[in-house]
């Protein structure tokens, strides 16, 4: 199994938002899933792609469940007053720096 689909694996089983169906909970995942997809690169994605990429408003808020499994880094984009970027690397590299 894919790191990915263990990862909605393990939302789906533990259901965090028990007001939730078992499809809105697949729906979520399947969100989770493409965030992961979007973010593996390694590179700086803006709050706006990854808002897209999810395809929902909440996400940021998905994407925080990726910390679980990795490190989520956050800097602000220059000259932009509220605007952030996002970049995901495995928790081992917190190790090396």
């Amino acid at each position: 199994m894919s790191k990915a689909h263990q990862l909605a694996f393990d939302l789906c089983t533990r259901r965090p938002f028990p007001d939730l169906s078992a499809k809105d909970m697949m729906d979520f995942s399947k969100s989770l899933i493409r965030i992961y997809n979007l973010m593996k690169d390694g590179e700086w994605h803006t709050a706006t792609e990854v808002i897209e990429t999810a395809g929902h408003r909440e996400g940021l808020r998905t994407m925080r469940h990726l910390r679980k499994h990795f490190t989520v880094d956050k800097r602000k984009v220059k000259d932009e007053r509220r605007e952030f970027e996002y970049q995901l690397k495995p928790k081992e590299c917190d190790q090396h720096t």
